[in-house]
């Protein structure tokens, strides 16, 4: 299952990560487990829900951006805009999700987490100024964006 903070606030109020263990979790917490259908999506629902698009998605459509504790309601996160990735697509973003996990504590967590940013950038479409949008600290030129 997906285990997500259920009370958040600010730009990124969205968090979430998988409990491989099936853990007992406390009420505080939202538990999203997927439909067989989707089994093999884990790692990428995870990341989509940690990246920087769905969290500013969600904190500018339903929480304002507000610094105030809020309630991750479940009714909204059933409305967020899901972009279903083709099979290449995911196992990449699973490959990415476990490069990830192993590199919590290294220099080359926030390289692997601004990837994994780009590839869900890409997977939306997004042109390099709505990337700017979202991400104000978008480091990447024009250019460079246009030719990942």
């Amino acid at each position: 299952k997906i285990v997500m903070q259920r009370i958040s606030g600010g730009t990124n109020p969205l968090v979430a990560a998988i409990d491989t263990s099936k853990r007992k979790a406390f009420a505080s917490t939202n538990n999203i487990v997927l439909k067989s259908d989707y089994k093999d999506y884990y790692e990428f629902f995870t990341s989509l829900l940690n990246s920087k698009l769905i969290n500013w998605y969600y904190a500018n459509n339903f929480s304002n951006n507000s610094n105030l504790t809020v309630n991750i309601s479940k009714t909204f996160l059933e409305t967020l805009p899901i972009q279903i990735p083709s099979e290449s697509v995911l196992l990449e973003f699973d490959r990415l999700y476990m490069q990830l996990l192993e590199a919590i504590n290294s220099e080359s967590y926030e390289k692997l987490y601004k990837l994994i940013n780009l590839r869900i950038y890409k997977l939306y479409d997004l042109t390099h100024e709505e990337v700017r949008i979202v991400d104000p600290t978008f480091a990447m030129s024009e250019a460079e964006y246009d030719s990942k």
